[in-house]
């Protein structure tokens, strides 16, 4: 038995789904999920916490309007460099997983549901077996779903890469002030 009772239902479905080649006709395109749209005006009343990333920039952590079972942890990263105001470049939803058997299986059933939507994953360079990561992209938006860490953490992230070069543009590090003496 699972420890996410949603799997316990779905996932019979989605092994019987698996073997199925699941036409997709005109697949939507990426806009953002967990009622939070892709590019829209941050609004900061929604914020129930905030995390510094290992590079500086803020994920402000949100309660969504439209959950899901798998995720209960969600956050927004957002660029301040608009003339609209702060505007939302990447969707963050994290969930932890008993282990890495349940994180791939709960992965696939995401996966089946995100293909059937939105069209067929794409390889991605960057995963390995370590960290496994599948990705559907659609020009610059991407949706990108993985397993990984110690205590394992399902994630998925909608990213608007455009968004987010604009959101980084200028925030180079400065090496000669890092203090690398930790190292």
């Amino acid at each position: 038995m699972l420890r996410n009772p949603a799997l316990n239902l779905v996932l019979p479905i989605s092994v019987w789904l698996a073997g199925i080649a699941l036409p997709v006709k005109g697949a939507e395109q990426i806009t953002g999920a967990f009622g939070v749209a892709l590019s829209q005006t941050f609004n900061a009343d929604t914020v129930i916490g905030r995390k510094t990333l290992h590079d500086g920039r803020q994920a402000f952590r949100i309660e969504p309007t439209k959950a899901m079972a798998f995720f209960s942890r969600y956050s927004v990263l957002v660029t301040s460099k608009s003339d609209q105001g702060d505007r939302v470049y990447a969707i963050i939803a994290e969930g932890d997983m008993e282990d890495d058997e349940e994180c791939r299986a709960s992965q696939q059933i995401l996966m089946t549901l995100l293909e059937k939507k939105y069209g067929q994953e794409q390889e991605n360079k960057i995963s390995s077996q370590r960290y496994a990561a599948k990705r559907i992209t659609q020009g610059e938006k991407y949706i990108e779903t993985s397993c990984a860490g110690h205590n394992v953490t399902l994630t998925i992230r909608y990213n608007d890469i455009s968004l987010e070069n604009h959101a980084n543009s200028g925030s180079e590090f400065n090496v000669e002030k890092l203090d690398a003496s930790g190292l």
